[in-house]
C-alpha cells in the first residue's frame, strides 16, 4: 500500500506509538551518549557527521576529541591532523573536508545561522535528517530524524511500502512521520524510535516477540498470521 496522507493517520495508534516510544527511551535509551547530552548546535553537527556510516562506540572517542573545539578551531587545523584523528572511524578523507567546510560557513555566517533550516540544509553533506537532527536537538522543534532505522519502523508498525527506491527520498514518507513526531520530548522519541530500532527492529531477523511495539505493530501481526495458518 502506499504511505498513507495526513488525513488516514489514525490518530489512536499514533499516541499508542509515542507512548511506547517514549516509555521504552525512558526505561532503555542510551543516555550516556555525549551527543545526548548537550543542546550545542554545533556539537550535534559534530555527532551527525562522525556517525554516518559508522557505530556510536566507535564515534564515542573523536567526538569528545572534537566537541571541545570551537568553529574557528576546526577550520584551521590541519588537514593531515584532523584526517588522523577521524582515521579511526574511517571516511576520514570525507568527514575531513566536510568538517573543515562547515566551520568556514559557520564562521562566515555565525553561530546564529545553526537556526536556520536553509543554511543547515545547504552544509556539505547535511540532508534533510541531519537538519532535522540539529533543529530538533539543539531547539526542541519537532522534526523527525528519519533515517534507515526509524523508517524501518515506521513501514513496519504502521504496514506501509514507500513509492520510491530509496524511502529516505519518498516526500509523502517525510510528511507522515512529521505527524508522528510529538511536540513535547520530541528529542527523546527520536532516540527512542533509533534505540529501540537498534534493540528489536532489526533489518533482518527482527525480534518482534520481544519488542514492546509488537502490540501496534503490523508487520508482528502479519507474522502471527503467517505462523497461525
Amino acid at each position: 500500500m502506499g504511505v498513507l496522507n495526513a488525513e488516514q493517520i489514525d490518530s489512536t495508534k499514533i499516541k499508542q506509538f509515542q507512548e511506547i516510544i517514549l516509555d521504552f527511551w525512558k526505561k532503555n535509551g542510551r543516555k550516556d551518549l555525549p551527543w545526548r547530552n548537550t543542546t550545542d548546535p554545533w556539537q550535534i553537527l559534530i555527532a551527525e557527521v562522525l556517525l554516518r556510516k559508522t557505530t556510536s562506540r566507535q564515534a564515542v572517542v573523536i567526538f569528545e576529541k572534537l566537541a571541545v573545539l570551537s568553529p574557528e578551531q576546526v577550520a584551521s587545523m590541519n588537514e593531515a591532523d584532523l584526517e588522523t584523528l577521524l582515521r579511526p572511524i574511517g571516511m576520514y578523507n570525507v568527514r575531513s573536508r566536510q568538517l573543515h567546510l562547515i566551520a568556514e560557513a559557520v564562521l562566515q555566517e555565525g553561530d546564529g545561522a545553526l537556526r536556520d533550516p536553509v543554511f543547515l540544509h545547504n552544509l556539505p553533506g547535511v540532508g534533510r535528517y541531519i537538519r532535522n537532527a540539529v533543529l530538533c536537538v539543539a531547539f526542541g522543534l519537532p522534526k523527525p530524524a528519519l533515517d534507515t532505522n526509524m523508517i524501518r519502523v515506521i513501514l513496519r508498525v504502521f504496514g506501509l511500502e514507500s513509492k520510491r527506491s530509496r524511502a529516505r527520498e519518498d516526500p509523502e514518507l517525510w510528511e507522515f512521520a512529521e505527524k508522528l513526531v510529538p511536540t513535547s520530548n520530541c528529542r527523546e522519541f527520536n532516540w527512542g524510535v533509533l534505540d529501540l530500532a537498534t534493540a528489536f527492529c532489526k533489518p533482518r531477523n527482527p525480534l518482534s516477540l520481544e519488542c514492546t511495539l509488537n502490540v501496534v505493530c503490523d508487520y508482528h501481526k502479519s507474522k502471527n498470521k503467517e505462523e497461525i495458518t
